[in-house]
């Protein structure tokens, strides 16, 4: 065998070497917990929480879009919580399920369920929102300029700390339309148990109609 071949083998062996010692640097992790895997393509039907959140973000980073639920969903089960603000258009489809936010009457138990901006033009049908808890608005709050109509929907055992136990529009120029919907055992700290409503201006009517 030559030198020059010997030098070559011995080169490759250093290398191999060198490799397997970084190999044991970094063990293969066994067992590590699965990336939760996001997105939606709207319009969706959601049957967890985390689902209910990625399709909001989805939705306000485009246009809007409907949401249908196929299961009952606990927020308390979110990876990330709260829920995403409500920016764009959209829709959601109960089809008789519930959304709960946890609050079992111990203060800071639970969560506001929705929250609409300004840009926000929300609806809910045929939805049970309950257990919602916040300082203004335990299942629902609107910002100035919001739009929000709920039908065929019950509030129950919502809370608030301040005003609005189940919903809580006071503020400027919001829209609100309820209709053939049920609101039960909802509790406010200050004012409106139920709902609670700011009228600036009849340009921004309340509705609320076999309530």
């Amino acid at each position: 065998m030559s030198m020059t071949t010997m030098k070559r083998l011995l080169i490759i062996c250093i290398l191999g070497l060198s490799l397997f010692a970084l190999a044991g640097l970094h063990p293969a992790r066994v067992g590590a917990a699965p990336l939760r895997q996001t997105g939606c393509t709207l319009p969706a039907t959601v049957t967890t929480a985390d689902q209910l959140y990625d399709c909001i973000t989805v939705a306000n980073a485009g246009s809007g879009g409907t949401i249908t639920l196929d299961a009952d969903i606990n927020l308390t089960d979110l990876t990330t919580s709260p829920l995403p603000q409500i920016t764009s258009e959209i829709t959601l489809e109960g089809d008789g399920h519930t959304i709960d936010g946890g609050w079992n009457g111990t203060p800071g138990s639970g969560m506001q369920i929705f929250s609409v901006a300004g840009t926000g033009d929300f609806t809910v049908n045929q939805a049970t929102l309950q257990h919602g808890e916040a300082a203004n608005g335990g299942a629902i709050a609107n910002d100035t300029g919001a739009t929000l109509t709920v039908t065929n929907s019950v509030f129950s055992n919502n809370s608030a700390n301040n005003r609005g136990g189940a919903i809580y529009s006071f503020a400027y120029e919001v829209t609100l339309t309820v209709m053939n919907s049920t609101f039960s055992d909802n509790v406010a700290g200050g004012s409106g148990g139920a709902i609670a409503y700011y009228l600036d201006t009849p340009l921004f009517p309340i509705t609320v109609s076999n309530s």
